[in-house]
């Protein structure tokens, strides 16, 4: 439609419409406008996770300690993830190996034991899970893992989504089902950090500490194991309680007596290495970056070489750039699917004017300061609008969720049939989806 279109950014480095060029002297600080902020769904939906992610957690909690907080009498954990959605999710998916395991004693048991073999007559032999095995090893004492079950539920997702915004990062969420007195993957670590919600059953947890502070995946030293000292007194988690644990700290967990069902909500926080790698995709403009390393060269055009090198990446680092990389980093969160058929794919059919929309991106950034174009940046895709719509777009984005009729107000002398027009546009782009 004139007047309003969307670029889609591909790629970690795109010339012509990459986020925030260098050019552009935004102040990266005033230019947020995050859903959080704009919109009750935090609180509305999950006011236990807002109490949880509190001042407390940032200032003295995050990546330091771990941290455990009962809500047993808030969390109805059946409205987010129970027994039956877990079987309905088992029966209606087609979950294979290594998307679905089993582990015991820190192996991961043999699929031969709980996959079998299907014959189809048109595409042949295919690999199914064996449902009467898969729960008779988890009542002997393996563990059930489900990995990335948000994709499989709403509840999880939007769980996994106010995450996302809270931490800048893409956020995950795997499922883990035990029975009687079993450990799983025993004493360990983990290269990112996690939250733990204890949806039935009950868990016996011990923390061993630090032996390397913020270990990476990819790391030149591994954590040593802990000594038996240093492994802390047991405690017990319990349906509707809330557990976070610091990438590099050493636990383990044990279940309980009856069976245990608890999500972990897997959070790869951004460091000081994502920073380097993405300032160095920043220096691709210089000449002397992109240039041959001066093999033939004498010590003295060597020493000059990587003087050059030093002086080009120290001017990046800095404060702005920081900040630039962490809303780069916010953006580029990972839009979940949010199909809106058959209206997103026939554009002569008309939407109900009581029909319930929302903005379906996690965060927003706008920069206004042309006149002639306002871009809203968001989910890795950059909608641009003539500032005629500016007043409909803030409209959208701050509304927990509108319906066409309401839209009127913020477009004075715009016909029903234009404005019908813009919202086709807004939903066949995914700016906005239909609740």
């Amino acid at each position: 439609m004139e007047g309003i279109s969307i670029v889609q950014i591909d790629g970690v480095i795109n010339r012509r419409e990459r986020f925030f060029r260098d050019s552009d002297n935004y102040d990266y600080e005033k230019l947020v406008t995050s859903k959080i902020i704009n919109s009750e769904t935090f609180r509305n939906y999950f006011p236990w996770l807002s109490k949880f992610l509190n001042e407390n957690f940032v200032e003295n909690i995050f990546g330091k300690k771990h941290h455990f907080r009962s809500f047993q009498k808030e969390i109805e954990t059946e409205n987010i993830f129970g027994w039956t959605q877990l079987n309905e999710i088992l029966t209606s998916n087609t979950l294979e190996f290594p998307r679905l395991f089993l582990v015991k004693d820190k192996q991961k048991v043999d699929p031969n034991l709980y996959c079998k073999n299907i014959s189809f007559s048109r595409s042949g032999n295919k690999t199914r899970i064996d449902f009467v095995s898969i729960q008779k090893l988890v009542k002997n004492g393996n563990t059930l893992v489900v990995n990335r079950v948000d994709e499989l539920n709403k509840s999880i997702a939007q769980i996994c989504e106010q995450l996302s915004v809270f931490f800048s990062v893409d956020v995950h969420s795997n499922l883990y089902v035990s029975s009687g007195q079993s450990e799983g993957f025993g004493l360990h670590w983990d290269d990112h950090d996690v939250i733990i919600l204890q949806l039935d059953g009950k868990k016996e947890w011990k923390m061993g500490g630090f032996t390397r502070i913020n270990p990476l995946f990819r790391d030149t030293i591994l954590p040593k194991t802990p000594d038996n000292n240093s492994i802390s007194k047991p405690f017990f988690i319990s349906e509707g309680d809330l557990l976070y644990i610091p990438r590099g700290m050493w636990h383990t967990a044990k279940s309980i007596g009856k069976p245990s069902m608890h999500l972990t909500f897997t959070i790869s926080t951004l460091t000081g290495l994502d920073f380097m790698h993405w300032i160095l995709d920043e220096t691709l403009e210089s000449n002397l970056i992109r240039s041959n390393i001066p093999i033939f060269s004498t010590q003295q055009e060597k020493t000059n070489f990587v003087e050059n090198l030093k002086s080009i990446i120290a001017k990046e680092i800095n404060h702005k750039k920081l900040e630039k990389f962490i809303l780069n980093k916010k953006l580029k969160i990972n839009q979940r699917p949010f199909f809106s058929m058959p209206f997103s794919i026939n554009s002569d059919m008309k939407l109900a004017s009581d029909t319930k929309l929302k903005f379906i991106g996690l965060n927003l950034f706008k920069e206004s300061s042309n006149t002639e174009i306002i871009k809203y940046y968001f989910s890795n895709k950059i909608l641009k609008i003539n500032p005629s719509y500016e007043k409909l777009i803030d409209y959208i984005v701050i509304s927990e969720y509108f319906y066409p009729k309401g839209l009127n107000e913020q477009l004075s002398g715009v016909s029903a049939k234009e404005r019908d027009n813009i919202i086709y546009t807004l939903l066949e782009e995914g700016f906005i989806g239909i609740l």
